[in-house]
């Protein structure tokens, strides 16, 4: 017998001979040739075809048009193969008597093809080639050797794992269609052939098709025959693929109804998204651990999802199906989302006092209030974050060990408690500071990092961007968002947009920027002699110059002395000045202001594109909250503490294309605001996202020992924290976990500000709890002032200013706040101010607030 360079040598000639033998003409030979070559090349020579495998010219002449062109380039190709000392390779050509095959050479059944649409993925087209059964029956015993007797109806099938393998061979993403690849297939083929045919739209006959989803236990089942057949081709440890199973389990468990999300988000998952985590020192069955432990992309694809569907379909009533009511009617009913002036919803009617009108007394259950029960469909955060965290499960379990390390630090530092509660200054005490240090280094291992993440990551914001975006990570919070701000700067909605992560409720109107009013660009040309700020500034500007300058000292603004020079702060962009105010702050010694930067009056608010807004928490939240802890189990001692962000807008600095809009003129002085400034429309927004996310973390950590040791409600700044415990030790280390958290963060806290224990004020309302449980009052002053108003107006019957109408019915329903009865009569006041709003009258007349007012 020849050799192989023999062989080779023999069949260095052209092919045209035998091409007219087999009948091929030119056309169909380029054909053939380009589809052999991929359109890189000829074939030349009679080696150059011959010698091609079987498999590549099987492949060919599919996709070749007439069965007439396949006999005869398959002629052509055994020819060829003939001249090269080859056997045939076509079942037309062969012939036992003449031709002996050569097992070695080409395999009994390597022409034989299966579609991937019956096997695989029914949407993919193409075929695979099967594997011989000899190499099916080797890869089935090793199975067996390995994990013993396996029922034959969880191993894969020769043509399951054959298209598997060709999958893995070609270094593709090894997906399957388990509504496809199932247990017992023979079965599920029978099914297909003896489905029903039908006629479709166009008269022709097609079978059907019937649309469904995988049932999550015929999931598994299918998915542990996938798993067997990646073992079987070595493509990862029983382990791995048990533990993305348990994965999926977990989400079925905790969300039954939505299974369809699920099973969408896995097929998204091994779809696509598995080629990320594979690495080329790994193989897929690590790829599949780490898609299992990949927590922010199920909180995303299912949590947040499931979260969304399940508030969409709360039944609420459309507006279009209840007839809004009109005139005296209206302002007789109760409602209590008035505070912002307009109420879209129908009015919600007071339900009578079971426990009599005089002593005004009314359980727990019934302190919800309209506003708070229709604001559902966000993630929220300020409100009752204990319902903000059962949206992130994952958060609940991994903040366990961070809760853990806190705690030991704490214990181990009873003297860092005492300071938490009690000192003007903890961070003063090395050993408050130390304990600080080491509750960032336990981030970092909990979380994962390195010592960089350690560091301020702005230099005019004290918080730590960077290790705020470990914790954000590690807990899969929704608000991505907030780690960046403090690392890069935030937008205000001028310049950049401001992204919506579904924290707040988002507006239904003023989206877009207001096209009929115009700003005002300065440059260093312009004429500012006649500029002049409002009368508290001009009348004592040694106090705003001392308040800017100490500002300055904490890294929230820059003094300038020329136009020119802020201008070269900005890039050169043209500046927008806002005027400012002054407002004194209520019973400080020395006395102390607020600057209030006025953008209304250059219309920047009308140009700021804000699309969420704030969802408050009120005085019946924290009651709520405290009389759930006293009735609580476990535990006896129920305390409460509050304290304050201090600088809270200030520690969000500005993203630098917003810096031009941030400019103040005070005196000779040009005054560069590089964080949120108050007055801007975005700026409560903005601090509201970083406040709620401060807080779930906080409310996590709680979460994470027990849903009923605390909560926390954060009414802009001003967070109330309730806790109960067996003993009183255990009270006060569960009070100081938030506030340690926030300070590992970064976060400063207005200790002078603190309260502890009962009773305290919170949002100007004195909170305590008595036996039959708890009790809020108002200040004498403050109803004082109510009164004086509302007298001018019942009395001497005079007219308000619709500032004055504003300030009032804010008053109202913060006092509503206490005594719900007083909402009834507030609402038209909101109602009548609403109208003042929209005809643009400065005075509203005392015969329309009359009837409400007395």
């Amino acid at each position: 017998m020849a050799t192989l360079e023999e062989r080779i040598a023999a069949a260095q000639v052209d092919t045209a001979e035998l091409r007219a033998r087999a009948r091929v003409d030119d056309a169909l030979w380029a054909t053939v040739s380009a589809n052999i070559t991929n359109g890189e090349g000829q074939l030349e020579t009679i080696a150059d075809f011959g010698f091609c495998h079987p498999a590549d010219i099987d492949a060919c002449l599919h996709s070749l048009r007439s069965s007439l062109e396949r006999a005869r380039v398959g002629l052509l190709y055994d020819l060829c193969r003939g001249v090269c000392g080859l056997p045939p390779a076509m079942i037309t050509t062969g012939d036992a008597d003449v031709v002996q095959h050569d097992e070695n050479l080409v395999p009994e059944n390597s022409a034989k093809r299966r579609k991937v649409s019956h096997y695989l993925d029914p949407v993919m087209d193409g075929s695979f080639v099967m594997m011989d059964a000899a190499d099916y029956d080797r890869y089935v015993t090793e199975l067996q050797t390995r994990f013993g007797e396996i029922d034959d109806d969880n191993v894969p099938t020769r043509e399951q794992l054959s298209g598997l393998k060709s999958r893995v061979d070609a270094g593709e993403v090894p997906y399957v269609d388990l509504s496809v690849f199932t247990a017992n297939q023979r079965e599920r083929l029978k099914s297909v052939r003896m489905s029903v045919w039908g006629l479709d739209e166009d008269g022709e006959a097609k079978r059907r098709v019937v649309s469904r989803c995988l049932p999550y236990l015929e999931w598994t089942v299918n998915f542990r025959v996938y798993s067997l057949g990646m073992i079987m081709l070595g493509c990862g440890k029983h382990a791995d693929f048990l533990k993305y199973s348990d994965m999926i389990g977990k989400l079925y468990r905790t969300y039954p109804q939505y299974w369809p999300q699920v099973l969408a988000a896995d097929e998204n998952m091994r779809v696509g998204r598995l080629s990320r985590y594979k690495q080329t020192s790994n193989n897929w069955g690590d790829a599949y651990v780490k898609a299992a432990t990949d927590s922010a992309y199920w909180l995303e694809k299912v949590d947040r999802v499931v979260f969304q569907l399940a508030n969409a379909g709360a039944g609420a009533p459309s507006k279009e199906s209840v007839a809004k009511p009109k005139g005296e009617s209206r302002s007789r009913e109760i409602c209590f989302g008035y505070q912002n002036g307009r109420c879209e919803a129908s009015p919600t009617q007071f339900a009578q006092n079971e426990a009599g009108p005089v002593k005004d007394e009314r359980p727990v259950s019934r302190l919800t209030t309209a506003a708070n029960s229709a604001v559902t469909d966000c993630l929220g955060g300020l409100t009752n974050p204990h319902l903000s965290t059962r949206y992130l499960p994952h958060g609940i379990i991994k903040f366990k060990k961070l809760r853990e390390s806190f705690e030991r630090i704490l214990e181990g530092r009873p003297q860092v408690v005492d300071a938490i509660l009690s000192a003007e200054d903890p961070l003063a005490d090395s050993v408050v500071r130390c304990a600080v240090e080491e509750g960032r280094m336990a981030i970092l291992r909990v979380a994962g990092g390195c010592s960089s993440d350690l560091l301020p990551t702005h230099e005019c914001s004290p918080v730590r961007g960077r290790l705020l975006q470990l914790l954000v990570s590690y807990s899969g919070d929704w608000d991505s968002d907030v780690p960046r701000w403090y690392t890069d700067g935030c937008p205000v909605g001028l310049e950049v947009p401001i992204p919506v992560k579904g924290v707040f409720p988002t507006e239904a109107t003023g989206l877009e920027p207001d096209s009929d009013c115009s700003l005002s660009f300065i440059d260093g040309s312009s004429d500012l002699s006649a500029y002049s700020n409002y009368e508290s500034v001009e009348d004592n500007p040694d106090a705003v110059i001392s308040l800017l300058r100490e500002e300055e000292s904490k890294g929230f603004c820059t003094f300038y002395e020329s136009l020119s020079d802020v201008q070269k702060a900005v890039d050169g962009k043209p500046l927008v000045l806002t005027k400012v105010a002054i407002v004194p702050k209520a019973e400080t010694v020395p006395q102390k202001y607020r600057l209030i930067c006025d953008a209304r009056r250059n219309n920047l608010n009308r140009h700021v594109v804000v699309r969420e807004h704030l969802v408050l928490p009120r005085v019946v939240d924290a009651v709520a909250d405290v009389c759930h802890l006293m009735s609580a189990s476990h535990g006896d001692h129920v305390n409460a503490m509050v304290i304050d962000f201090e600088s809270a807008f200030r520690t969000l600095p500005l993203d630098r294309r917003e810096l031009h809009y941030h400019v103040v003129k005070v005196e000779n002085y040009y005054v560069l605001f590089r964080c949120l400034i108050f007055g801007l429309k975005s700026s409560p927004v903005l601090w509201g996202r970083a406040a709620a996310q401060a807080t779930r973390l906080a409310q996590l950590l709680y979460d994470s020992r027990d849903p009923d040791c605390g909560r926390i409600e954060t009414f802009v700044d001003d967070p109330f924290i309730a806790v109960k415990a067996a003993t009183v030790g255990l009270c006060r280390l569960l009070m100081c976990i938030p506030a340690f958290l926030w300070l590992c963060l970064g976060y400063r806290l207005s200790f002078p500000k603190r309260q502890v224990g009962f009773p305290l004020k919170w949002i100007g309302i004195t909170i305590w709890t008595v036996r039959e449980g708890v009790v809020v009052s108002l200040s004498a002053q403050k109803l004082a002032t109510i009164c004086g108003v509302v007298e001018s107006v019942v009395d001497r019957r005079l007219s308000l200013m619709q500032t004055e109408l504003r300030r009032l019915c804010g008053r109202l329903s913060w006092v509503g706040h206490v005594v719900p009865y007083f909402n009834a009569f507030t609402a038209g006041l909101w109602r009548r101010l609403s109208l003042a709003e929209k005809l643009q009258q400065a005075w509203v007349p005392a015969k329309d607030l009359y009837d409400d007012l007395r």
